[in-house]
């Protein structure tokens, strides 16, 4: 049996890094298509949801085959498939601490994405226990916590994560946001200053900085940093009536 050392360079679970990547995880999964099935399945694998769904077929395939139909379902807006399919990989990784961590953490963001952060708070806990030593599960648990109302707690676990990665700049958001939110405003300031350094070309970072700065009296540098981050198309509308409110327009 591997170690869950072994498994960082699997191809399923090259995961808590770059989100992005699953469709090229997909790809570098075509060994399910080899030889002469490549031709008389051609058509059953026209997107990655019918792939998958042809591979776990009749409770046919393993671990690797569940964590990539509970992908495809999350991405095809099924929440409840791709949580079945999340606890089959999780019963079948038999053990193996890094394929049952991927699969509860990959639970655990369905839960989140669907309003469910209390119930996503517990599945991530577990995840973290099987990988102590990743930041992005630490990140994902700090912000179900969060969204839970559970303030001190996601704290604990953001500072946590930080001490893995010290310039993960979603933690430090999340933690600068937590420390304005409990009025230890120069300490969040500090930690939202560090984010975008960190991550100069991210806007939610700058719109987070413009509360920040706010807070610390600090209005006409808010309102830069409101208006740098309403230059994204997907925070334009939110910022609009802050910006109309406190800056006079935008």
């Amino acid at each position: 049996m591997r170690s869950a050392a072994s498994f960082e360079h699997d191809p399923v679970l090259a995961r808590w890094r770059a989100p992005a990547r699953t469709g090229a995880v997909l790809v570098a999964l075509a060994w399910l298509a080899c030889g002469a099935a490549l031709s008389s399945r051609a058509v059953a694998w026209a997107s990655p949801l019918s792939l998958w769904t042809d591979a776990a077929a009749g409770g046919r395939g393993g671990w690797r085959s569940h964590l990539g139909l509970g992908l495809a379902r999350a991405q095809a807006g099924d929440p409840e498939g791709a949580l079945a399919a999340y606890q089959t990989a999780f019963e079948r990784a038999h053990g193996r601490a890094a394929v049952e961590a991927q699969a509860l953490h990959n639970a655990g963001l369905v839960l989140l994405r669907a309003g469910r952060p209390s119930e996503a708070a517990s599945m991530l806990r577990q995840a973290t226990a099987r990988t102590p030593r990743e930041t992005e599960p630490a990140f994902a648990l700090a912000s179900a916590l969060q969204r839970s109302g559970r303030a001190d707690e996601a704290a604990e676990e953001a500072s946590r994560g930080l001490r893995l990665d010290p310039g993960h700049p979603g933690l430090l958001q999340l933690l600068g946001v937590l420390r304005v939110e409990g009025g230890e405003v120069a300490e969040g300031l500090a930690l939202l200053e560090a984010a975008v350094r960190r991550a100069p070309g991210e806007p939610a970072l700058r719109a987070s900085l413009g509360t920040a700065l706010e807070a610390a009296g600090r209005l006409p540098e808010a309102c830069r940093a409101w208006r740098e981050a309403a230059a994204d198309p997907q925070l334009r509308l939110s910022l609009a009536g802050l910006l109309s409110s406190r800056c006079g327009g935008p």
